[in-house]
């Protein structure tokens, strides 16, 4: 449901099962681009050529070592942005279903967005974002590292997307990401 008045935009978004996991892979995937985790994978990368020093006699063969490395590559990536994801939402939607259903009302102001729900109604000035990341189905509005209002982007029309796209991108040109989804995660 959406309504549109001459100052702003307003639309309600139910968080869905969908909805979890397509955020928690985003999250992780934009995660993945931190200085601070590739140095961390870096170290677990290294420790096959550790081994492979190490046992030297059982690694004579050099093109084992790098097979065995890019194997290790390819499950370390597949693990930080598909499975930890995954898991993530499927032991929070165990441990509370409540989150399904919840929706949210927001109302897209110049300054701010006004956020609306069941517990209660904010106003969240743009500039206080942490950092928004659109795709092709949701525009996630960070208010920190790890928590984001998710806004489907069915539920809104195109000029209403455009103009939300608009007004966040020169409210935070810096905090602003676009990802396709085709870039962003594999295609099924």
């Amino acid at each position: 449901m959406k309504k549109e008045t001459s100052k702003s935009i307003q639309v309600k978004t139910k968080y869905t099962e969908e909805g979890y996991y397509t955020f928690n892979r985003v999250h992780y995937r934009f995660m993945m681009r931190r200085k601070r985790l590739w140095f961390l994978l870096l170290l677990v990368l290294s420790i096959p050529l550790i081994i492979a020093y190490l046992f030297e006699p059982l690694f004579k063969n050099i093109p084992f070592a790098v097979l065995f490395l890019l194997c290790d590559t390819i499950i370390i990536i597949e693990l930080f942005t598909y499975l930890i994801p995954d898991l993530q939402v499927k032991r929070t939607l165990r441990e509370d279903a409540s989150v399904l259903d919840f929706e949210n009302e927001y109302t897209f102001l110049k300054e701010a967005l006004k956020v609306k729900n069941s517990n209660a109604t904010q106003k969240v000035e743009y500039t206080s974002l942490y950092q928004v990341i659109e795709t092709e189905d949701y525009f996630y509005l960070y208010l920190n590292k790890v928590s984001a209002f998710l806004i489907n982007k069915k539920e809104l029309t195109k000029k209403e997307k455009e103009e939300i796209c608009k007004l966040l991108s020169e409210a935070l040109p810096k905090k602003y990401h676009y990802y396709e989804k085709k870039k962003f995660f594999k295609q099924k």
